[in-house]
């Protein structure tokens, strides 16, 4: 059986037991909603306003044997999205003659790359979305697309600390293989306009395992995520925001967790944010130069797990420069 020692991510995250099924890693967790919403639901680029690479790194648990941690690779845009959903759209160019675009349908468009680790078990996954965002009423929008995705997990058997005969989750490993590779489908849409957004994920909508052998009880994880936000403008120079996530996973308890954050001037803010898991979070952004975009969050575990220490995460954007009447 697995052993007492054995660290509580690898038990809770990994090992999941019922019905004589034994489920695979879950889908990786944020603890900022503010980061990229789209790296959570990838529809969600249609509340960005130019075409954005970012680079995500997730160190969970310093301290702990069995220390997640993730990095995802991402880029995001939309394209032929009407000007006056976006940020720096000045309302007051509509008293001075300016036209503004109806705006009845424009794309989005998102591609990462997730490398995640937990344990001894390892995910690399490539996520591909479309969706096409159309207008239902004024200055609100909604969209719905695929997300095709393909995975490799790999399991180290060094790092697992149990590999006894007798063990269940040791034979079902075997019986899997160490090693393989999977294609799958998620669904995501949202409902947004300039300063709120609404999102629902259906992720690995087929109930795979991992290598196709039926025997081995070893699948791939389905979650429903359902996310959103809203902002609020004070003044010219002062806004708040207020962002919830919550996941709902096949076997696995709920998660809720929700965020806080206050903006100057558009340029700086800093955030917090509490997680039902018992986690609590402090973040801080900069926007340097209207290209750059860069976060970092600190993240406290109340498990009381003795040896588990701070979960850094960090994000670092490049927002790309377009021309003027450019679609992007």
């Amino acid at each position: 059986m697995i052993k007492k020692k054995l660290k509580p991510i690898v038990v809770i995250s990994l090992f999941l037991f019922s019905w004589e099924k034994l489920n695979a890693q879950q889908d990786f967790f944020m603890s900022q909603s503010f980061v990229n919403p789209s790296m959570i639901n990838p529809s969600l680029a249609a509340i960005q306003d130019g075409p954005e690479f970012g680079l995500f790194n997730r160190h969970q648990w310093l301290g702990s044997e069995s220390t997640p941690n993730t990095q995802q690779l991402i880029f995001s845009t939309t394209y032929n999205k009407p000007a006056h959903l976006k940020s720096g759209y000045k309302s007051g160019a509509l008293r001075r003659g300016q036209r503004r675009s109806k705006g009845g349908l424009f794309h989005v468009l998102n591609a990462s790359i997730i490398n995640d680790r937990a344990g001894a078990f390892s995910k690399l996954e490539t996520r591909l979305h479309w969706s096409p965002q159309v207008r239902i009423r004024k200055d609100i929008y909604a969209g719905l697309g695929p997300v095709v995705s393909f995975s490799r997990f790999q399991i180290d058997p060094e790092r697992l600390s149990f590999k006894d005969g007798t063990d269940v989750a040791w034979g079902q490993i075997q019986k899997s293989g160490l090693t393989s590779s999977s294609a799958n489908i998620s669904f995501c849409g949202n409902v947004h306009s300039q300063n709120f957004y609404f999102g629902a994920e259906f992720l690995d909508a087929l109930n795979q395992s991992w290598n196709r052998a039926d025997s081995s009880g070893l699948l791939v994880d389905r979650n429903l995520i359902i996310n959103g936000s809203y902002h609020y403008n004070i003044n010219e120079i002062f806004s708040v925001s207020a962002a919830g996530v919550t996941r709902f996973t096949f076997k696995s308890p709920i998660d809720h967790s929700i965020s806080f954050r206050g903006i100057y001037n558009n340029l700086v803010w800093l955030g917090f944010g509490y997680r039902s898991s018992k986690a609590m979070n402090i973040s801080f952004g900069a926007h340097i130069n209207q290209k750059f975009n860069i976060v970092y969050t600190a993240e406290k575990s109340f498990l009381g797990v003795t040896g588990v220490g701070l979960t850094h995460e960090f994000y670092l954007a490049y927002i790309l420069p377009t021309r003027k009447g450019s679609k992007f």
